[in-house]
């Protein structure tokens, strides 16, 4: 039997003016996002822990997205040099 997987979004999407990463003694990385109050203070409004693990399969995803944009933009100036 062909079980299918669904996944069901939660949370609504953000849009950070920044963020901060940590690396716990346990190899634990805490990613901070951030935003600007006003010109002297900042909030973190959201905290993701995870392991070294899954940091190197998000830094390689990231990677891969902006590359692949990359090659798109590429593509394109191409396309308009022609």
């Amino acid at each position: 039997m062909n079980e299918e997987h669904v996944i069901k979004k939660t949370c609504k999407t953000l849009f950070p003016m920044g963020f901060g990463v940590k690396k716990t003694e346990d190899r634990i990385i805490i990613l901070d996002f951030v935003n600007q109050i006003d010109d002297k203070n900042y909030e973190i409004f959201s905290s993701l822990a995870m392991s070294e693990i899954k940091a190197k399969e998000l830094m390689d995803a990231l990677d891969r997205a902006i590359n692949e944009e990359e090659r798109e933009n590429d593509k394109d100036d191409d396309v308009k040099r022609r």
